[in-house]
């Protein structure tokens, strides 16, 4: 969502579609499937067996949950799954062209307020706020970068700096693709995507290219960043249970290299042939 607000922002004529980022995606995702269960959980149990095993008991039930969801009335439940997936069709397929993506997702969050699913108070607790500043600010540095010159300049620095990628679009845009994923397994996705994304679209018109599908690559780049506990907020809360850098690179670098390696493949054969 952010990279996509970024391009619309840049001056591009749309954000990415809903299954857009699919499409470079399922074959690193058909990979990781066959991998995660065969070769990686072998060499997950190997590395793990000379480990002691966390104590996961200190994790508790999320604020604001119930402790038995039997308690929870049925008709909650139905009202909840059904926007749910009335939500997803109409991210997937939009009949309404003058409704947007977001305004789709406040629709469904008024429902579920509005039938009493969920108090007012819990949806606010739900939101990471400083999340939304973050996609908020970064639209407005990528449109300042566009329209400053600033993108130009750095581009030509980088171009000059690697002048091969003059003659290879798409060497640019996996070394784009790398960066975004080695800076996103070390601060917020956000934050890398933030730096990233108006380089790389204004790159991409320096070198007479479409700039969505560089965009698209630091996206992908960033959300493929799970070799650290820094890149995720879900991996970082289990660090409380005993784990350290070197255990989630164990489990998390071969998948963010495959995901990578597809992803590279992927865009090659979309977007640069």
């Amino acid at each position: 969502m952010n990279a996509s607000n970024q391009l619309v922002s840049f001056g591009y004529e749309r954000g990415f579609t809903f299954f857009e980022p699919t499409q470079v995606s399922w074959l690193g995702i058909l990979v990781c499937t066959v991998f995660v269960p065969t070769i990686g959980y072998n060499w997950i149990k190997k590395y793990f067996s000379k480990k002691p095993m966390p104590d996961l008991a200190i994790f508790g039930n999320v604020e604001g949950a119930p402790d038995d969801f039997t308690s929870v009335p049925k008709w909650k439940v139905w009202v909840a799954a059904g926007t749910l997936i009335v939500a997803a069709v109409m991210f997937a397929w939009n009949p309404l062209k003058n409704i947007t993506l977001g305004t789709w997702a406040m629709i469904g969050a008024m429902v579920v307020m509005m039938t009493g699913v969920i108090t007012p108070e819990l949806a606010n607790k739900s939101v990471s706020w400083p999340g939304i500043w973050i996609l908020a600010g970064t639209g407005g540095i990528s449109a300042g970068i566009a329209t400053s010159g600033a993108g130009e300049i750095v581009a030509n620095f980088v171009l000059n700096l690697l002048p091969f990628a003059k003659s290879s679009p798409f060497a640019m845009c996996v070394i784009f693709m790398v960066l975004t994923s080695i800076l996103s397994n070390f601060m917020s996705d956000n934050g890398a995507v933030g730096i990233t994304v108006p380089i790389a679209m204004s790159l991409a018109v320096s070198l007479g290219m479409d700039p969505l599908p560089y965009a698209l690559a630091c996206a992908y780049g960033s959300t493929v960043a799970v070799s650290t506990p820094c890149c995720k907020p879900p991996l970082a809360t289990l660090m409380f249970a005993g784990y350290n850098f070197k255990d989630f690179a164990a489990v998390g670098l071969p998948i963010n290299l495959i995901m990578l390696i597809c992803g590279s493949i992927m865009f090659k054969f979309i977007y640069f042939i």
